[in-house]
């Protein structure tokens, strides 16, 4: 038997923990509360992983999305694009991209909040799937539909003059997304289940 208080390990049957003393024949108030304050606490790693994976996220934005080598005579040039890059071209072919950059930035900080709000226990178990649910789903679209848009501006690309070619930085973030989804359908989504 565990106790609810101090998780120590403690003797089947006990009437009171011999680490903390807490009294252990009052299981309805008492025990139930703590009981849920311990499976709160097996969150946090999970909720941990989400909110580096979410910093991170950041980071890959800042990474190469596209590149364009142009050689054109005796001109040479090259041209990194990186995420926030596209940020600078809403008004451009680059929209699109820069739409789905500007909610990767804002789905990043939701996860950041949810995870800190549910570790804290701050919001109803169904409420917190349902917004976890939400942010992977949005975080799968907002990190496929660059690789989508990136590779037909590449196509669009005269090849005669140059290469362009996708950079890392898309399909980091489509791993991130990735692994949002794993962290939230095998272990997020069946703790909260529970």
């Amino acid at each position: 038997m565990i106790c609810f208080k101090c998780g120590k390990m403690i003797p089947d049957g006990s009437a009171s923990c011999l680490e903390c003393g807490a009294d252990l024949t009052r299981p309805d108030e008492t025990g139930n509360q703590d009981e849920k304050q311990l499976s709160k606490n097996s969150f946090i790693v999970p909720f941990i992983l989400v909110m580096i994976a979410a910093v991170i996220s950041f980071v890959f934005m800042a990474l190469d999305y596209m590149t364009v080598d142009v050689t054109a005579l005796a001109f040479s040039s090259s041209r990194s694009f990186k995420g926030y890059s596209f940020l600078g071209a809403l008004a451009g072919t680059g929209r699109i991209t820069g739409i789905m950059i500007i909610l990767l930035i804002l789905v990043n900080i939701a996860t950041i909040i949810t995870s800190v709000l549910g570790m804290l226990g701050k919001i109803k178990t169904e409420k917190l799937n349902n917004y976890m649910l939400y942010e992977v789903i949005v975080y799968v679209v907002v990190t496929v539909i660059p690789i989508f848009h990136v590779s037909t501006l590449l196509h669009s690309f005269d090849d005669t003059i140059g290469v362009a070619k996708m950079g890392p930085g898309v399909f980091l973030n489509v791993g991130v997304a990735a692994f949002m989804s794993i962290m939230y359908f095998l272990t997020i989504r069946k703790k909260l289940s529970k």
